[in-house]
Order: C-alpha cells, then sequence, then structure tokens
C-alpha cells in the first residue's frame, strides 16, 4: 500500500515538473516587435526622419590643412 501511495505521489511531482516547460524563445521578428515596442514606449511622438547625407572617405594621407 505504501508503494503505491509513493509511486503515485513520485508520478504526481515528475507530471507537475515536466508539464510546465519553460517558455519558448522569440524567434527574430517577435524579439524585433519586442524591442521596437520598448523604444516606443520609453520615447513618445513621432520619429525625426533626416534627409539622406553623401558620405565621403577622408584618405589620411593625402588630407593636407
Amino acid at each position: 500500500m505504501k508503494f503505491v501511495l509513493f509511486a503515485s505521489l513520485f508520478l504526481v511531482i515528475l507530471a507537475t515538473v515536466f508539464g510546465t516547460s519553460p517558455p519558448q524563445p522569440d524567434n527574430a521578428h517577435g524579439i524585433i516587435q519586442r524591442l521596437i515596442g520598448q523604444y516606443e514606449a520609453r520615447f513618445h511622438g513621432p520619429s525625426i526622419v533626416h534627409p539622406e547625407e553623401r558620405a565621403d572617405v577622408i584618405d589620411s594621407y593625402n588630407l593636407h590643412i
């Protein structure tokens, strides 16, 4: 009788431990959406869109100032 009680208690403990699985990791889209949500919650209002600028590469060997 004690063995049956112990075995059933052991099975209940195993079922509760392995029944609650850890949360699944987000995919890349979920991570990006969560980051965007955190940014929008911190900084309210529309984002500032700056016009495109031309990028120049400076050659340090031929730069004479």
